[in-house]
């Protein structure tokens, strides 16, 4: 699958994930992503859990990531 451009709030929750998984070792909630933090430090807006969902599947349908339904920290890199 062919990986679709991405809207700069897109790109934003990617970094995100992506910089969330590096300093932890496993993928973020989406309540997680909803606040934003890694560690201590505020990285992303603050958004609600269905934003967060929105955005995720978003990034699924473009061919981003991958996820498992049913699952919390089920988000894979493509």
């Amino acid at each position: 699958m062919e990986k679709i451009p991405l809207t700069f709030n897109q790109k934003e929750v990617l970094n995100f994930v992506t910089s969330y998984y590096e300093v932890n070792h496993y993928m973020p909630t989406h309540k997680e992503i909803g606040e934003g933090y890694i560690g201590d430090k505020k990285i992303l807006k603050s958004r609600t859990d269905r934003a967060a969902d929105y955005l995720l599947k978003a990034l699924e349908a473009r061919g981003w990531i991958k996820k498992e339904i049913g699952k919390h920290r089920a988000i894979r890199l493509l």
